[in-house]
């Protein structure tokens, strides 16, 4: 499992919870992927060792579908027992079991496939699951019956015991539409079950808010139903990458790369002369341009902001690696021009940009409006990049070795792979370092969080209202990571009003870069694409597929 998030509590909680923290105490999630898709583990600790209380709690067991699993645990010599063939049984010292079962065949996407809990009365906690709340019973026998909620869900199932155990506290959670919790805590009570809290809305420390309903079982157990929108909005701060920008030296070759080979659109195209003297970030001396490449319109596609200066670069040097691009048409583009590619498999290819950036295409036809699946970063201390996106951001990473990691940011938004590089923090330089950055977008709420989180040390440009060339202003705040890298975040409602797609960017571009080669020769990489160089250089690609 990975930790999917982590939440520190430093004061006492006044919420609606049954049993408020009163000490300073941590929440970590463990799952195997996001908890929007994900059945997470939540553990409590209290720091100061005060809480000396003991709960009975339901929780006895889980089952896991994971051969990965069963290898880790013997490799690192983790007692258990083999029940079976295909199932290996860890008792923890709180007499919880791991059932770990071979079977990665499972259609669920989640190798978390069931908990199991024990109830004294089997009879009556039958009654209230599927008389009182209406969820279907699956696989019943005389002392045990499995609960189905959907597909890809875990199941719950319930085993009849003599007496509780005597161990933490614990709870289920579970997500439903805002409008049916208001319903649900009406009809429990008019059903007589015990409503510990009705519906209402609960504030938390640093998080967003969230609307609850918290039940007591006839076994004396809890059940918390929160509202399906709000705790999503708890589990991140809406994130969303929608750009990585960096200087290029020459459009021509990077205008035939984008365009004719991977098939992107100029979203936008801006010219300025004179950059205004306001807290605009981007502050090049003298004329310069900015472009936006992308599959589709910026509000749910992801760009590469590429800019030129029209003064010499001579580097163009920063994090981005490359990315991985699922779409038949531009395999099919390069096969028909002849563009040189690395066959990886008989459904991957990897070719090169004219900055050195590899990217690799799938022919795949995506689920997702974006072809632009995943974007490669290269960082030199990935321990501190995880630290820094799970602490502070609480993104969820979603795998993971000593080489890289990915992030997830929703089904629909492009994810990040972190890969291991001997790249080292530079300083604050836009010129020397290619002025490389990633660019996102988050609700207003979610920024200020981010800056009462972040600490000062990392705050490069504090969130205020700034104003840019040939747009409104818009809210921003710039955050520097600890390899040094920047990553600027908007208001999500400006940035949507000011970065509207272009009909004429195309034209414009073309005008700019027909007006450049007449005083400037073809970059060498348009004149070198047929030579072997280029697949060599390609070999040396480091981020997997």
């Amino acid at each position: 499992m990975q930790v999917c998030r982590h939440e520190e509590y430093r004061l006492p909680q006044s919420t609606a919870c049954p049993d408020p923290l009163e000490n300073q105490m941590c929440k970590t999630c463990f799952a195997y992927g996001p908890e929007e898709s994900h059945f997470a583990f939540q553990q409590l600790h209290d720091y100061t060792g005060q809480a000396k209380r003991t709960y009975g709690n339901d929780f006895i067991a889980m089952k896991i579908r994971s051969l990965e699993a069963i290898a880790r645990a013997k490799a690192i010599g983790i007692e258990g027992e083999n029940e079976s063939e295909d199932t290996f049984v860890i008792k923890t010292a709180h007499g919880r079991l791991f059932y770990l079962v071979d079977h990665s065949d499972h259609p669920s996407p989640d190798p978390y496939c069931e908990q199991i809990m024990h109830v004294v009365d089997i009879d009556e906690a039958m009654h209230y699951w599927h008389k009182v709340m209406g969820v279907d019973i699956i696989d019943l026998k005389d002392d045990r019956f499995s609960l189905f909620f959907c597909n890809g869900s875990p199941l719950l199932t319930f085993i009849q015991c003599k007496e509780p155990l005597v161990m933490s506290p614990g709870h289920l959670g579970f997500v439903m539409p805002r409008d049916q919790l208001k319903e649900l805590s009406i009809l429990m009570t008019r059903k007589g079950t015990t409503v510990y809290q009705p519906y209402c809305k609960v504030d938390y420390d640093g998080r967003n808010s969230d609307y609850l309903v918290i039940l007591k079982d006839p076994s004396g157990y809890y059940q918390y139903f929160h509202d399906e929108e709000s705790f999503n909005k708890m589990l991140n701060f809406e994130i969303r990458p929608v750009h990585f920008t960096y200087i290029i030296n020459d459009r021509s070759a990077h205008s035939f790369f984008f365009r004719s080979v991977l098939g992107m659109k100029v979203l936008r195209h801006m010219e300025v002369k004179n950059t205004p003297k306001t807290a605009c970030p981007e502050r090049f001396v003298g004329r310069w341009s900015k472009t936006v490449f992308g599959y589709g319109p910026e509000a749910s596609h992801f760009g590469i902001v590429l800019v030129y200066l029209y003064t010499e670069v001579n580097s163009t040097a920063n994090e981005w690696m490359g990315g991985t691009i699922k779409s038949l048409v531009a395999i099919a583009r390069a096969k028909a021009m002849g563009f040189p590619m690395l066959e990886v498999d008989n459904r991957s290819f990897r070719v090169t940009s004219p900055s050195g950036r590899l990217y690799n295409l799938i022919d795949d036809q995506h689920r997702h409006c974006d072809p632009l699946a995943e974007i490669y970063l290269g960082v030199s201390d990935l321990d501190a990049t995880i630290e820094f996106w799970n602490e502070i951001l609480c993104a969820s990473v979603i795998s993971k070795t000593n080489k890289e990691f990915t992030l997830f940011f929703g089904n629909r938004n492009i994810r990040l792979k972190y890969v291991k590089t001997d790249k080292t923090p530079d300083e604050d330089n836009y010129e020397s370092d290619g002025f490389g950055h990633m660019t996102y977008t988050a609700p207003l709420s979610s920024l200020k969080i981010i800056q009462e989180r972040c600490p000062t040390k990392y705050i490069v440009h504090p969130l205020c209202r700034i104003s840019f060339p040939g747009r409104s202003s818009d809210y921003l705040i710039i955050i520097k990571d600890p390899n040094g890298n920047n990553h600027y975040f908007y208001d999500r409602e400006g940035f949507i009003k000011t970065c509207q797609y272009d009909p004429q960017a195309e034209t414009r571009w073309d005008l700019s870069v027909d007006y450049e080669n007449k005083f400037k020769p073809p970059h060498s990489y348009l004149n070198r694409l047929t030579s072997t160089g280029v697949s060599d250089f390609i070999r040396k690609f480091k981020p997997s597929s």
